[in-house]
């Protein structure tokens, strides 16, 4: 067996055994043209393989919306009063709605009758558990009374 070749696979044309570093027979391949290597056809598959997860990988993107982040935190206004003649304290409660803790940027606004900001309060909040709530006080320094307040967390 010093000098002999094994046959180890088929023909790709006709299924009849070949050598093994071959991949067309000698009855389709007489006038021994060159033959494709056997390895060849990965570099497609892998391209294709590619492809695919790159395309993947947009439609994840475009279809898996996370929340957005005025969607995660609840927000309600729970105690207006007035600590003295020129400031409100105004309690809110804020909710995480989200799957994770995080914290919240939260604003406060008080409004004269007419629309007319009298005053606002912007803060960043303590980290919230998931699915709890947090109640927070702020102090507006207005001289006015306030006929409308809001709060608004993300």
């Amino acid at each position: 067996m010093s000098g002999a070749l094994k046959i180890r696979s088929k023909c790709i044309k006709c299924s009849g055994p070949v050598l093994d570093h071959e991949s067309i027979c000698s009855a389709c391949n007489p006038a021994k043209l060159a033959t494709p290597a056997k390895f060849r056809a990965h570099g497609p598959i892998f391209v294709i393989l590619g492809g695919l997860v790159i395309f993947g990988a947009i439609l994840a993107a475009l279809f898996v919306n996370p929340t957005p982040d005025d969607e995660v935190f609840a927000v309600d206004v729970v105690e207006i009063y007035r600590q003295s003649s020129d400031q409100v304290i105004v309690a809110i409660e804020v909710t995480n709605g989200g799957t994770s803790d995080d914290r919240s940027q939260c604003r406060v606004v008080a409004r004269d009758a007419g629309g007319s900001l009298l005053a606002d309060s912007t803060f960043a909040t303590d980290r919230i558990e998931a699915g709890e709530a947090l109640r927070i006080e702020t102090v507006l320094n207005t001289p006015g009374l306030a006929d409308g307040v809001t709060a608004t967390c993300r």
